[in-house]
């Protein structure tokens, strides 16, 4: 008798602390204090050509099959974001875009690289943009669409 009397008074205490914990208000999720921040990566880091062949902080980079960026200097490196400055060559100008003196045109540029992609033993930069160093527009003869590029990241 005394165990199902024991028995009852149990499941009446159980019974009422699920009542009364049911019965809380809930305000959502309080969070305190600044965001999580990502973990810096301190591996190898390239920067793939457009044959997909791996660069770490290339002194010249072919950027498509057209323009080669060469005499790159790097501000940044190795972080979220790659920002470099140097001298693109469009290889395939149109007819009659050649200089004076039969060279390939060239002009100043900053190129950032950015979408850094971890993989296990190195990381590389997913995105490139191209732009004119000194903030004027493009050459009519370069290569159009090199302000947002995707760059190839191996799988593994």
């Amino acid at each position: 008798m005394h165990g199902a009397r024991l028995f009852l008074n149990g499941s009446a205490l159980l019974a009422a602390c699920a009542l009364v914990a049911g019965c809380g208000v809930f305000d959502g999720v309080r969070v305190e204090g600044a965001a999580p921040t990502a973990i810096a990566w301190h591996g190898t880091t390239y920067v793939t050509d457009f044959q997909s062949v791996p660069w770490d902080r290339p002194d010249n980079l072919g950027l498509t099959q057209h323009t080669y960026v060469s005499h790159l200097t790097w501000r940044q490196w190795g972080g979220n974001r790659a920002v470099g400055k140097g001298i693109s060559f469009d290889m395939d100008c149109a007819p009659g875009c050649l200089e004076k003196d039969d060279s390939i045109p060239s002009y100043p540029v900053t190129l950032v690289l950015a979408g850094l992609t971890r993989r296990a033993h190195a990381a590389y930069y997913a995105h490139a943009s191209l732009s004119p160093a000194d903030g004027r527009p493009a050459p009519a003869w370069s290569e159009p669409d090199l302000d947002d590029l995707t760059l190839h990241v191996p799988e593994k």
